[in-house]
């Protein structure tokens, strides 16, 4: 096979000398095409709107509970709140609002009235443009290449297409882009979106009916309340109690006293007792341990140390009766005081279970009594539109249209661009037709592809 060989500088001049008329042709057809297109497209009109997003006010809670402190800013927060506030202003519901509010602006289009014959023939070739994609688009529905929309629904998802939404880098501020063809309109539309973003920003963040929940709660911790302080004025009153802890002091210290002097009759009662025993075992020993009453009373009363032992043990005795009397009251009074203990015990964690329950009604009264005023200030502020975010640059409407390269204008470059694509696409048709071209055009030509020698060759008039 014959090596192929790399097309030369002259090689390449040669198809294009070649080709030129078909190479001019096409180029001036595209860049005719491109043209007319840009001349007849209208320009396209940018407004912008900028909304500033606050961190200061939160959503009120429903939970009884104290708020605990708030979480401290960080970006990734900040990121996140401003996420959800593009993605509240990208939600479908707020365009379709704009659409239907807007629909007057978007369907009764202003009337081009033309001033010259070139005005004429513009408005005609725009209303064939319109009119050859409409057909189009028929031809895609009735192939079932595309979803047939109705008129409100392409509307709104041309909004959606022409509508940007982004947040400026290290801030805290959410821009809004609408393009359109009508510079009023573009304006009309980011107004009305912003607007109605601010009110469905505040549906969004508010807390259903929190002011008539908090409301009911705190009527009904007032009637828990109120019960419950009477049910401890009751007890009170009941008991006698004024003051639990000098009662139970005062008793305590009675009881002490009390069992105390028990103790000490207990210990003079043990020790004459046994000098009870001691003076009967003397007796005993005077007697010879013989029963006094069997002895002859001439010889007990001759005996002075028994009769001083026996008066002593009379007298101790009788004080050891008289003791033991008094040990017995005392352990009546000793069980009386410790039932008064027991019972006040008892009433006194009554009376803290009672104190504690009304700690607690009241802690949440308080509670709830500052979530009902947190719920009306947030409808007043609801009421009057203060919320997090607010518009700090509305919408005006555009006074010129906007430009892919801010030095050029847009139809110089469509222009441009489309002479260069015309000579692309005629240096690529030339090339293309070069290369399925299967004649000989050079004696060289042939002596490359058939390796045999050209003896002549004959011009081409």
């Amino acid at each position: 096979m014959p090596e192929e060989k790399l097309l030369s500088l002259r090689d390449f001049l040669n198809i294009v000398f070649k080709h030129k008329v078909a190479i001019i042709l096409l180029a001036v057809l595209i860049a005719s095409t491109v043209t007319i297109l840009t001349y007849l497209w209208p320009f396209t009109y940018e407004a912008s709107s900028k909304i500033l997003v606050k961190f200061e006010r939160g959503a009120v809670s429903l939970s009884p509970v104290s708020p605990s402190p708030a979480a401290p800013l960080t970006m990734r927060r900040m990121e996140e709140d401003i996420r959800s506030e593009i993605e509240i202003l990208n939600n479908k519901y707020l365009i379709e609002w704009v659409v239907r509010n807007l629909w007057d602006d978007f369907t009764k289009l202003p009337i081009e009235k033309p001033e010259s014959l070139w005005g004429k023939v513009k408005i005609s070739l725009k209303k064939a443009l319109l009119w050859m994609r409409d057909q189009i688009y028929g031809i895609g529905y009735s192939l079932d290449l595309t979803e047939k929309l109705s008129p409100f629904e392409a509307q709104v998802n041309s909004v959606q297409k022409n509508l940007k939404i982004d947040a400026i880098r290290d801030s805290n501020v959410i821009e809004v882009k609408f393009r359109s063809w009508y510079p009023e309109l573009s304006a009309k539309v980011v107004n009305k979106l912003t607007d109605f973003y601010l009110e469905q920003h505040i549906k969004v963040h508010k807390t259903p009916r929190a002011h008539e929940f908090f409301t009911d709660q705190k009527q009904l911790l007032e009637t828990s309340l109120r019960r419950v302080e009477e049910e401890l004025k009751n007890f009170k009153q009941q008991w006698s109690i004024s003051s639990m802890d000098s009662q139970k002091k005062l008793l305590l210290e009675n009881f002490s006293a009390l069992m105390f002097d028990h103790k000490n009759i207990q210990s003079e009662m043990m020790e004459t007792k046994e000098r009870v025993d001691w003076l009967k075992n003397k007796l005993s020993q005077r007697t010879n341990y013989k029963q006094p009453e069997t002895m002859p009373p001439a010889m007990l009363g001759a005996d002075t140390v028994y009769k001083e032992l026996e008066k002593e043990m009379l007298v101790r005795q009788s004080a050891l009766e008289g003791l033991k009397a008094k040990s017995d009251e005392q352990g009546k009074n000793l069980e009386y005081y410790r039932s008064m203990i027991r019972t006040l015990d008892e009433k006194e964690m009554e009376l803290k279970r009672m104190e504690r329950e009304l700690g607690i009604v009241e802690e949440n009264y308080k509670r709830y009594l500052t979530r009902l005023e947190d719920a009306r200030v947030s409808d007043a502020m609801d009421l009057e539109r203060i919320s997090n975010v607010s518009v700090i640059e509305p919408a005006t409407v555009p006074v010129s249209p906007i430009r892919r390269v801010s030095f050029i204008p847009n139809r110089v470059l469509h222009i441009a661009v489309g002479i260069i694509v015309g000579m692309i696409v005629g240096l690529v048709y030339a090339f293309l037709a070069e290369h399925l071209d299967h004649t000989f055009n050079s004696k060289e030509e042939v002596e490359q592809i058939l390796n045999i020698p050209c003896l002549a060759s004959i011009p081409k008039e």
